[in-house]
């Protein structure tokens, strides 16, 4: 009877179940298993701005395996997929040549030269942490659609050595080949950059965020005006100015605590912080707002 009972308790036990989503980005899909929460976040939410769907990688037929990723969510946690690519891709990669290039305004800024199958010049210019690494003739090797830097861990390796010397892990460094002739530059603590041949990437990426997005009112139905007065990585104060919907404020409040919903078209301007100074996104991955900032009037 004892035993009997045990096995009644041990039925009725709730069990921690999650749900498969997947997101395709040729020529790779990644799938991962999670619950409804988070750390402190809804999933609901992480799977409508990451674009996520229902469902395995296997299911639309990205079978093979290409290893794990991370994608940092602040204090939400840790998300870690898995990895795959369709065969057809794998059988059919080739390896690209010449130069791409890649930003993030004001944050990163990629140069990568590929010489040949085991050769490249890299110059990666990490803008907001004052960093760049440099290499030239730095080595590659050239496997299905992925493109690694073999030597990285060893010591006496320019991009070794650089990305150690910054606290950065250089084995999550590498590139993914897309059928569309771009490049996913992959990295360590940063959002996956798409790199494209340098003559195409230049006026595009030169012209996203040139001119203020939030000027005034919200322009799209539904967004609603916030605001946050913060000091910035290197102690200068700014208040910033972004549009969003305001089911998504728990989110991002958990990632900036000074946001707060305004009550004026211009919040900025009304705690004296009226002289414009530039358009950021901050955020990566997936979680990630595009404000204005602005700089005290006497500045």
């Amino acid at each position: 009877m004892a035993i009997a009972a045990l096995i009644s308790l041990s039925l009725l036990a709730p069990v921690t179940a999650c749900d498969w989503y997947r997101k395709v980005s040729s020529p790779a899909c990644a799938d991962g298993c999670f619950e409804s929460t988070v750390g402190h976040c809804p999933f609901s939410i992480i799977k409508r701005m990451a674009g996520l769907d229902d469902g395995k990688c296997a299911d639309v037929n990205y079978t093979v395996p290409h290893g794990t990723t991370s994608q940092k969510a602040g204090p939400c946690g840790t998300l870690v997929f898995n990895e795959y690519t369709q065969p057809s891709v794998v059988e059919t990669a080739t390896t690209p040549t010449g130069s791409y290039c890649g930003s993030v305004p004001f944050i990163l800024d990629n140069r990568i030269v590929i010489n040949s199958a085991t050769s490249a010049d890299l110059d990666i210019n990490i803008k907001i942490a004052h960093k760049e690494v440099k290499c030239t003739a730095e080595a590659i090797a050239v496997s299905g659609s992925t493109v690694s830097f073999p030597h990285t861990g060893t010591t006496g390796d320019c991009m070794g050595d650089a990305l150690r010397s910054q606290g950065k892990d250089a084995s999550k460094y590498y590139l993914d080949v897309n059928d569309d002739g771009t490049l996913a530059f992959h990295s360590d603590g940063y959002p996956t950059l798409k790199m494209k041949p340098c003559s195409s990437a230049t006026v595009e990426e030169e012209v996203v965020q040139t001119e203020p997005c939030c000027q005034g009112a919200c322009k799209t139905a539904g967004q609603a005006k916030y605001y946050s007065i913060a000091r910035s990585l290197f102690g200068a104060r700014h208040c910033g100015e972004c549009c969003m919907d305001p089911k998504d404020y728990p989110l991002y409040h958990l990632f900036e605590r000074n946001l707060t919903r305004a009550t004026s078209s211009t919040p900025c301007a009304g705690f004296d912080f009226a002289k414009y100074d530039s358009t950021v996104t901050h955020g990566f991955g997936p979680i990630k707002m595009t404000l204005d900032l602005y700089d005290p009037s006497s500045a």
